[in-house]
């Protein structure tokens, strides 16, 4: 017998029996209690995440509405800036300056001339009758 074959086969007087390795299973108790603890944690987690969001939801209801009333106000403040953008336009006008001028102030283009219509009375129709071919355009020139 050489070396090599004593190393690779056990005597014939001696046979082992092979070594089990105890597999050590943790005791059930504790993975029921690890699993009963995992739930109860969940399910407080659970809870604390679903009252946080009911006691949120009139707090979304109220941002929704004043979102609405400022969204309402800004459309209304862009009504207002662009009726505002053309009276700048038509104020800076060269050619409705003269119109502006007149309906700002008493002033008239010189122009023109400012006509004032009469009352007209039953005595004066006669006399403006022969006057005048029509008696309703009784008027006063300055």
């Amino acid at each position: 017998m050489t070396v090599s074959q004593r190393l690779v086969s056990p005597s014939p007087a001696k046979k082992r029996k092979p070594r089990r390795n105890p597999v050590r299973k943790p005791d059930e108790s504790w993975i029921v209690l690890e699993i009963s603890l995992k739930l109860v944690f969940n399910s407080v987690l659970s809870v604390v995440a679903i009252t946080t969001l009911i006691k949120l939801l009139p707090y979304q209801a109220t941002q929704q509405q004043k979102i609405k009333e400022v969204q309402v106000e800004v459309q209304n403040t862009e009504n207002r800036v662009n009726e505002l953008r053309d009276h700048l336009n038509r104020n800076f006008d060269p050619l409705e300056s003269r119109r502006i001028m007149q309906e700002q102030s008493s002033m008239i283009d010189p122009d023109q001339r400012r006509i004032v219509f009469l009352p007209t009375e039953p005595s004066n129709l006669i006399t403006q009758k022969k006057s005048s071919s029509n008696p309703r355009l009784a008027a006063k020139v300055e």
